[in-house]
């Protein structure tokens, strides 16, 4: 069985090149930090605080058989490794493997 994991992150609203981004009318969403540094080509956009980690389990044919996520509050720095940690957890309980 295969895994993927998914790593969300906002843009730090601080940042001067984020503002103008804003300001030309793109929308304010989640971002993958792959994804930042393409369209900024700069990793400091990111903001430190809150995201979300998404474990997906995934069968051979490609189909999703469980899925976990763990939020990180805003007011919390992001962890990679505890959000996987949770998500990979919730996955497992989904898929009865955990209690």
């Amino acid at each position: 069985m295969k895994t993927n994991i998914y790593h969300h992150r906002y843009l730090n609203l601080d940042n001067p090149r984020v503002q103008y981004k804003i300001v030309l009318g793109e929308a304010f969403r989640s971002y993958s930090h792959r994804e930042l540094y393409d369209i900024f080509g700069d990793k400091s956009v990111v903001d430190p605080l809150g995201g979300e980690t998404i474990f997906q389990f995934v069968d051979d044919s490609g189909n999703v058989v469980a899925e976990g996520s763990a939020d990180c509050s805003l007011n919390d720095n992001y962890n990679k490794k505890i959000g996987i940690h949770i998500a990979r957890g919730r996955a497992q309980k989904m898929m009865g493997i955990r209690k």
